[in-house]
């Protein structure tokens, strides 16, 4: 579409009308003079004639365009394409900035962060605005930030507020600030609306886009996109703690596992463990190959049980918040068992299955008696109360027994074929969480584990191996009326082999078979001690675990035991920023949700000056693969178009905005049009004197 910006200037082509008014006006009559017959000479007149005047109208032609072009030229003539707008010369255009702040953009390209780029580019847009434009800003990456709240002219500060902008550890999400543009635009008066994304093209970034397909939004879509000049960076994937028995002192392993996303291989690539803010040990990759993974083993230990922090981390590359992979650990302080059995072979197996070397500085401490002590026995300072093998108990045993449970101690029983089943079913679990028991002897022979649950805590150390190891059970009990009851193990005969519930604020878990050599084989298989482990640590609320790492750009919600109503909580950054968090109480327990974060590393959760919970934050590692949209393929599906950053982007805007600018074409036709007349004006000279002869007439012709 044609057009002109400065149409103050189009009532001036009337001047081309001139040429034309000095050639009417300067015309001379012919004067007639009266000789003799010149019919030959005339004839030759006449042919002369025609072609003058054909050079003179070529040539009033010619000035008349002359005069056109010139005062168009003045008049700024455009061609709009389909990207172009409708905006005259200085309408006021409502301008928005959308700047990529996920971790990708951290890259470097001739030693300056993308980023960094992208702000000074951001900047140089700003610089273009002129009085009567808007302007809003939104940092974008999972999620958009709007820097500025509503369309602004106040455009200092907004390029004040755009230098304290920093990268997150978030990862892209075009689509998010598109719509958060779109939403603005409605706050806005003015006709002309421009959305500038200013990003590094991540694939990741795009696949959201899917909404806009097809449609045509009321705002022109600019993308300035920023590459690095190298491709080379390495991140860690994951850490893959041991699915073993974790303990304060004890020797374990982890493995990392990092992705080369570069497109050559590496070789002898750093990684270092780091716990507790000291590093403990590295080792170097053999090789990773182009984009595939690799993994190294990194020895370490915990001198001492609670919360324990800490990081993996490569080499450095061409992008550094990938090389980092943040993590938390929770090791037991120490848990207090007391085993309850009719004799030593009824408790000596998980006594030294629990506590091998008997040391009570162990984290799990043991204490074991008969069931014919347990009348004068105290359950305070324990976690855990083991029932092996116990025929019957106390009286009074019972009755601490359940008050323990019931203020939150754990409780183990295990079945035996010598306990009296009855009495533990009336006295103890009727009492806590009612169900009943029948003893019975397999048909078969022995029973296996057919079914577990892989997802409860018990489990856990089985993760990786995804099976249990066999064990026979030559006897159990089958539990009845079991519905207050969860089973996590199943026999193969489908009765529960493991049962747990909740009674008050403690928890019970039941095994429905015994651990005699004539009950089963399971003392010598290798569930046995792994087994009595996990369930020690579950029954007192101090399981040894590695905390699944939390994702930046996500909501987080986290549940904290233990604490008393009215508890005040304060989350604390790893850069040291605190705030306050607002409590939501589910039975004994305390849930809070975080809104999500925008920095990786360790944060803390505090009630007072005790730490109550800890938990890592990493960067979507999606975000590290450098895969790249066609340009070509984005623009024909979504309506946008890709300008690039190393080119005249001024220039660029201008034209998308107003159109292409003419004026010095016009120039230059106007100028060749003037040589082309002074051609064409040189060869018509009239010779002297010759100018009246041209315009005579025989008195022949004239009297007809």
């Amino acid at each position: 579409m044609f057009g002109f910006l400065n149409s103050i200037f189009l009532p001036l082509l009337g001047a081309s009308l001139i040429p034309l008014l000095i050639h009417l006006l300067t015309r001379k009559k012919p004067q007639f003079i009266h000789f003799s017959s010149l019919r030959f000479i005339q004839e030759k007149e006449r042919r002369r004639m025609r072609r003058m005047r054909l050079k003179q109208i070529l040539l009033l032609i010619i000035r008349v365009f002359i005069v056109l072009l010139v005062v168009g030229a003045f008049a700024r003539p455009v061609w709009r394409g389909e990207m172009a707008g409708s905006a005259k010369a200085h309408e006021r255009t409502y301008v928005i900035i959308a700047i990529d702040n996920s971790y990708s953009m951290g890259q470097e390209s001739g030693g300056i962060e993308l980023f960094t780029r992208a702000k000074a580019e951001a900047s140089h847009i700003i610089s273009m605005l002129t009085s009567g434009d808007e302007l809003s800003i939104i940092a974008f990456n999972d999620e958009p930030i709007l820097l500025t709240k509503k369309p602004t002219r106040n455009f200092r500060m907004a390029e004040e507020t755009l230098d304290t902008l920093s990268l997150s550890g978030g990862g892209t999400d075009i689509a998010s600030a598109i719509s958060a543009a779109l939403s603005l635009c409605e706050e806005s008066k003015l006709l002309n609306k421009e959305l500038y994304i200013l990003t590094d093209n991540r694939a990741s970034g795009w696949r959201k886009l899917v909404p806009l397909r097809g449609k045509q939004p009321s705002i022109r879509i600019f993308v300035i996109q920023f590459e690095a000049e190298t491709d080379d960076n390495r991140g860690v994937v994951s850490l893959e703690f041991p699915h073993t028995i974790l303990e304060r002192g004890k020797p374990a392993t982890v493995k990392l596992v990092a992705r080369n996303y570069s497109s050559k291989r590496r070789n002898g690539v750093l990684a270092s463990l780091s716990v507790d803010e000291r590093r403990v040990s590295q080792a170097s990759f053999d090789m990773i190959p182009a984009g595939s993974e690799s993994s190294v083993n990194l020895p370490f230990r915990v001198p001492t049980g609670g919360f324990h922090s800490g990081f993996a981390e490569l080499e450095e590359d061409n992008l550094m918040m990938d090389n980092r992979y943040f993590f938390v650990l929770r090791v037991p302080e120490q848990i207090r068992v007391l085993i309850i059995g009719d004799s030593e072979p009824d408790y000596i197996f998980p006594k030294l299955a629990l506590n091998p070397t008997g040391a009570d500085t162990s984290y799990i401490s043991v204490d074991a008696i008969s069931s014919s002590r347990s009348a004068g026995q105290l359950l305070t300072g324990y976690d855990v109360l083991l029932i092996s093998g116990a025929t019957t108990l106390s009286d009074e045993f019972i009755s601490r027994l359940i008050s323990f449970v019931e203020s939150g101690g754990g409780l183990m029983f295990i079945a035996s074929a010598k306990s009296d089943m009855d009495f533990f079913q009336e006295s103890v679990f009727h009492r806590l969480v009612a169900l009943e028991f029948e003893k019975q002897k397999p048909s078969s022979g022995f029973l296996t584990i057919s079914s577990f649950d892989l997802q409860h805590p018990i489990f856990e150390p089985f993760k990786g191996i995804g099976e249990l190891p066999e064990v026979h059970f030559y006897w159990n009990v089958r539990a009845k009326n079991h519905s207050g009851y969860r089973t996590i193990a199943s026999l193969s005969s489908g009765d529960p082999f493991i049962l747990e519930s909740e009674a008050g604020e403690g928890r019970i878990l039941i095994l429905t078979s015994g651990i005699s050599r004539e009950e089963s084989d399971i003392t010598t298989s290798a569930l046995f001690v792994p087994l009595l482990h996990r369930s020690v640590q579950y029954l007192s609320g101090s399981i040894a675990r590695f905390e699944e790492p939390e994702t930046v750009g996500t909501y987080i919600t986290r549940t904290i035991e233990g604490l008393p109503a009215g508890s005040k909580l304060i989350l604390t950054y790893p850069s040291g920023k605190q705030e306050y968090l607002k409590p939501v109480y589910i039975g004994s327990n305390i849930a809070v949700k975080i809104k999500p974060l925008q920095s990786p590393g360790i944060y803390s959760i505090f009630s007072g000056d005790s730490l109550v919970d800890m938990f890592a934050v990493n960067v979507p590692f999606d975000e590290s693969d450098a895969e790249k949209l066609n340009k070509k393929q984005i623009e024909k599906e979504f309506p946008l178009t890709f300008i690039d950053p190393e080119s005249n982007i001024e220039e660029f805007i201008f034209q998308a905005r107003f159109g292409k600018e003419l004026w010095k074409t016009f120039l230059w036709i106007a100028f060749i049009l003037m040589i082309l007349e002074l051609a064409l004006g040189s060869t018509y000279k009239k010779p002297k004197g010759q100018e009246e002869r041209y315009e005579t007439s025989s008195p022949f012709s004239a009297k007809g």
